[in-house]
């Protein structure tokens, strides 16, 4: 995981050589790629005498030794050492994460079961899902958010006989997922999930 506080890494003698002759490089093969152009900067690169290259060199030492001073400040701060507690619970989790086929930027906490049934919707979701198409047919030129607003102040609104008829749809959902997580939890599955959470 990347530490977005952390000074910005400096570029080294190579990359600053090849942004200085990016643009020639450029105008002179116009018609490839940028896997060529990388080939290209590459020969230009050991083509070029140790005369050549020492000014790109000094910048890059010059940089790199600003950026490891504020480095070593940086460490200094609470921002690094929240970001080292956060580092090491992302890697332990993550060996364990990926056997499970989950991948994430990040890992703040263990990842729920991928293979258990989905929990079910809500009184209100059911009536979302069931409403959202009309709402959308009606207002076709608003957002996403704009839409989930109209829905919930339309779920306002019903009286509660109205919403009777989609909290017996979310009991419903709610039995047969009860149903499916017990069968689940009899499976080899439901078995490794445990295996690999307790692991950790």
């Amino acid at each position: 995981m990347k530490d977005v506080n952390a000074p910005a890494r400096v570029p080294t003698g190579y990359l600053l050589f090849c942004d200085a002759k990016r643009k020639q490089v450029k105008r002179d093969n116009p018609d490839m790629s940028m896997t060529e152009l990388t080939t290209v900067f590459g020969k230009l690169w050991g083509q070029s005498s140790d005369k050549v290259k020492k000014p790109f060199m000094d910048k890059a030492m010059k940089l790199k030794i600003t950026r490891d001073k504020k480095m070593e400040a940086y460490r200094q701060t609470t921002e690094y050492a929240d970001f080292l507690k956060r580092s090491r619970t992302d890697t332990m989790i993550r060996k364990y994460a990926s056997q499970l086929g989950v991948n994430k930027k990040e890992f703040r906490m263990f990842p729920s079961d991928p293979n258990a049934p989905k929990r079910p919707s809500t009184s209100f979701f059911c009536f979302a899902n069931d409403t959202r198409a009309s709402v959308v047919k009606k207002n076709p030129d608003c957002s996403i958010g704009e839409i989930g607003k109209m829905i919930g102040a339309n779920w306002k609104k019903l009286s509660a006989t109205q919403k009777g008829k989609y909290e017996k749809m979310a009991a419903n959902a709610k039995g047969k997922y009860e149903k499916a997580v017990a069968k689940y939890q009899k499976t080899a599955d439901y078995k490794n999930y445990l295996k690999i959470l307790f692991c950790t």
